[in-house]
């Protein structure tokens, strides 16, 4: 089932970043523990596999506060309506998928 709240959270009211501001590196164990918090599960759809850590603010810190796990399709889908609506964000050259 979508959680169409957290989607709707994760596209409006996002605080604007500086573009010039450089993005923390997430590390394993950041990860790891965003995925040990969010059940291992996208928190949009709840999907199990391809899983990302977003971060809720875009470029914002490595905070677990500011970080999210979702799908790769619900990520790209998050990041697409943020782009439509003039976000700046941070493109890595990796993806990391899980699964």
């Amino acid at each position: 089932m979508i959680n169409w709240n957290i989607f709707k959270f994760l596209i409006e009211d996002v605080p604007k970043k500086d573009k010039s501001f450089s993005r923390e590196p997430l590390n394993k164990e950041i990860r790891k523990t965003i995925r040990n918090r969010d059940k291992n599960c996208c928190k949009i759809c709840s999907g199990i596999r391809h899983l990302n850590v977003h971060h809720i603010i875009p470029n914002g810190s490595v905070k677990k506060e500011n970080l999210i796990l979702l799908c790769c399709y619900c990520h790209e889908f998050v990041h697409k309506h943020l782009r439509h609506k003039g976000y700046y964000y941070f493109r890595s050259s990796q993806m990391f998928f899980y699964g």
